[in-house]
């Protein structure tokens, strides 16, 4: 797995909301679950079925212009979709 320097949506997440500074807005909120959502339909496009979707689970990496780029991770119970499945 690469190195993503912000570690998982669900650490980014809170750490924001103690800091209470570093609010994320509406727009980057929508982009996150836009990029999570784009992540799974190519997922789907390969016949995998990920099974385990959570913020924990969405890698973060912050680039310097404060673009924010989410990764699906953790495959551990991801099954290949047959016909019968």
């Amino acid at each position: 797995t690469e190195f993503m320097n912000k570690g998982s949506l669900l650490n980014v997440l809170q750490n924001s909301s103690q800091k209470n500074e570093g609010s994320f807005t509406s727009n980057q909120l929508l982009d996150f679950c836009k990029q999570a959502c784009q992540g799974m339909i190519y997922l789907e496009s390969e016949k995998i079925i990920h099974r385990d979707l959570a913020c924990r689970n969405l890698l973060v990496h912050e680039k310097e212009n404060e673009k924010f780029i989410i990764k699906i991770a953790d495959f551990g119970m991801s099954r290949l979709l047959e016909n019968h499945y």
